[in-house]
């Protein structure tokens, strides 16, 4: 699974380009082993990263009221993308 989301919006997981919580656990983990003196590892990382995915997973589902609304209110369902429409409507490049 990927550290991060990708170029879709995605309101129950992560903004574009942005780390999901596993990912941000694995990060954070490197970050400390640097920071204490100790080898950062790939392996380390990973470690981190299941054991978040485990942890998110027994965790029951708790989203923002109002970010439940607004993916209600674009169609969004079961954390689908928004369509490129509707991401251009919300975020105007020019």
């Amino acid at each position: 699974m990927a550290w991060v989301n990708g170029k879709d919006l995605n309101l129950l997981a992560a903004a574009p380009y942005h780390p999901f919580y596993a990912g941000m656990a694995a990060e954070a983990s490197l970050a400390y082993n640097v920071l204490a003196g100790q080898p950062a590892s790939a392996g380390t990382a990973q470690q981190a990263f299941a054991a978040a995915q485990a942890t998110q997973r027994l965790q029951p589902k708790a989203v923002d009221p109002n970010t439940a609304k607004l993916a209600k209110l674009l169609g969004l369902h079961n954390g689908a993308p928004l369509s490129p429409t509707a991401q251009q409507a919300l975020f105007p490049t020019h």
